[in-house]
This record gives C-alpha cells, structure tokens and sequence, in this order.
C-alpha cells in the first residue's frame, strides 16, 4: 500500500477511533466514578478502546492477511505502553495540576497518536518496506 494512501486512511480511521477513545472513558468516569477508582476506569477504557482501535485499522486501514493473534499480540504490547503513558499524564494531570478529567484526556490525545503511529505502521502490522520514519 501506497504511504499517502496508509496515511489518509490512518488519519481517517484514527479519527473515528479517537473520538470514540475521548467518549467511551468520559461516559465510564461520568457514570461510574462513584463505584469505580479512576484507575480502574483508565485500565477498562483502554482496553476496550484499544481493541476496538486494532480491528478498525487492521480490517479498514492495513488490510494485512496475518494471523489476529500474533498481530493483536503486538498491538497490546503497543498498547500497554500508550496505557501507561496515559495514567501517569492523568495522574499528573487531575491529581497534582488538578486540571478536569475531560481536558486532560484532550491533553494526551496528541502525543498518543503519533506513538501508535509509529508502532502500528512498523510493528503491529508492518506494512511498510522501506523504514523511513514519515510523518
């Protein structure tokens, strides 16, 4: 697959899955917080959002053909590393900045991104030959 190409649909199907990252938390926090420690809900949201994230760029954006298990394999590992960047923002971010959950998740979206990038175009799915770092 053409880089322009990969990066169009990244772009595309990585929208789709921020904006469902940025609501299905905040829906968790807002109705749950009560019951559930923040931590918690950091831990279960990422999980489901990065797997929802792994099917919609490996059927819509990679289109690869290599076996799901070792490819999801990688994107937890990927993940794990995105999953503990974040806490330790949001921990950084609420708790000691005290800045709104919601603004902080806004905060760490970016940086987030361009890590899983990186990591799904050369190593979750490994689509591209040529290992130019292109942003």
């Amino acid at each position: 697959m053409k880089l322009e190409i990969l990066q169009h649909k990244y772009i595309i199907f990585g929208l789709v899955n921020t904006i469902f990252g940025y609501i299905f938390p905040n829906f968790l926090y807002y109705y749950f917080i009560s019951h559930i420690e923040m931590y918690m809900i950091l831990l279960v949201s990422n999980i489901v959002t990065f797997t929802f994230s792994y099917f919609n760029f490996k059927l819509f954006v990679y289109k690869t053909k290599s076996n799901y298990l070792i490819e999801y394999t990688k994107s937890i590992f990927n993940n794990l590393f995105g999953i503990a960047i974040s806490i330790i923002l949001m921990y950084i971010l609420v708790d000691y900045a005290k800045i709104e959950f919601w603004k902080s998740q806004i905060l760490i979206t970016a940086p987030l991104i361009i890590i899983n990038y990186y990591m799904n175009t050369y190593f979750v799915f490994k689509t591209i030959k040529d290992k130019k770092l292109i942003l």
